[in-house]
């Protein structure tokens, strides 16, 4: 039998376009596949690079001393800079280690109080003590290439441990005065003391390794012990002419069940703080100047040396800030007496020439 076509409605439906749907899904685009989110560089990672930079900039200026020796020497200064990169995964590796050495050797001292013993302790112990020696070691090499290094090294008390703990904390590029040296090491008026539920203004690491610097400089009794001395007698004075009594802590008046410190009495304790801080901000001061002078970057007196001292309260105030009224004759904003006056240099030495050597 012959075949039938199909009719007209048949192959209207066979040949029937796609539905409004179909077209749809057909032509939809597939969707982008999302960005692959760039790989955070961590500190470790940045310090390489670091050393890296440092390793090809140190034969750049090798080839560059003979052709053109200006340029060399601005390359000589970025160079410090990258060296001292190099020291601060050091100083933060040996606090870190100083910390483990410090817990292995209190567990074995109460080991001992026990008559106990633990050889993994002990083993710990040593090997911890090796690994910090071998740190030390790499750090007095990093510390001779230090801009200040000429001017510390004859200080005494300024051992390669405390003063690398120092410098390593440091960022003298930002800390581009010594007013911000000390707000950053916890030695500034308003910034120095905690507050429960903030975060604190200074960084606690670099203000205990100052304060066992200065602890350093007081047992070592050199140029630094005798300023020490020199501020404690004039806090002394101070207090005699506000008319303190200095006295032993265990002596001072009780209140609340408390000794507490009154407008007749002071205790010893308050004075020698008072003067170590005093001290510690001093060797600051020559820090930043003799380490920002060797880096050839820009530095100014200290703020003492820029200020007029009132003849009425001894209060001093910055030359740009106090009132002036005439020729040398100023207004004092604390007690508001009129006086005559000039811009006074300190006559103690400079922070910065002050070297036992």
């Amino acid at each position: 039998m012959p075949v039938k076509k199909p009719t007209a409605n048949k192959r209207a439906i066979e040949t029937e376009k796609p539905t409004i749907r179909k077209r749809a899904s057909g032509n939809k685009k597939p969707r982008a596949t999302k960005r692959a989110t760039p790989v955070k560089e961590t500190t470790g990672d940045k310090r390489a690079r670091g050393v890296e930079n440092t390793i090809t900039m140190e034969r750049a200026i090798i080839l560059e001393k003979s052709k053109h020796p200006e340029r060399a020497h601005e390359q000589e200064k970025l160079l410090d800079l990258k060296r001292l990169d190099g020291l601060v995964p050091l100083v933060d590796a040996t606090l870190a280690i100083e910390k483990v050495r410090v817990q292995a050797q209190v567990r074995l001292s109460h080991l001992k109080r026990n008559k106990k013993k633990s050889p993994d302790t002990d083993e710990l112990f040593q090997r911890i003590s090796a690994l910090e020696k071998w740190v030390d070691g790499k750090i007095a090499d990093h510390l001779k290439t230090h801009p200040a290094y000429p001017w510390f090294s004859k200080i005494k008390g300024i051992g390669n441990e405390n003063i690398a703990k120092v410098v390593g904390l440091i960022d003298i590029e930002k800390d581009d005065t010594i007013s911000s040296l000390w707000s950053f090491a916890g030695y500034a008026p308003g910034r120095d003391k905690r507050q429960k539920g903030q975060k604190l203004p200074y960084c606690a690491p670099l203000r205990t390794m100052c304060y066992r610097l200065g602890t350093s400089l007081l047992r070592a009794k050199g140029k630094y012990y005798e300023r020490y001395l020199e501020y404690k007698e004039f806090y002394e004075k101070r207090a005699e002419q506000q008319g303190q009594a200095i006295v032993p802590a265990a002596k001072l008046p009780t209140k609340d069940g408390k000794k507490t410190e009154t407008d007749k009495f002071i205790s010893e304790g308050h004075i020698h703080a008072l003067a170590f801080r005093k001290m510690i901000k001093t060797f600051l001061a020559g820090l930043w100047i003799t380490w920002r002078e060797g880096l050839g970057l820009p530095t100014r007196p200290p703020y003492l040396d820029e200020c007029v001292w009132c003849t009425e309260c001894n209060t001093p105030t910055h030359i740009h800030t106090i009132k002036k009224i005439g020729k040398d004759k100023y207004v004092c904003p604390k007690c508001s007496a009129k006086f005559m006056g000039k811009v006074a240099k300190s006559t103690l030495e400079d922070p910065w020439e002050m070297t036992d050597k």
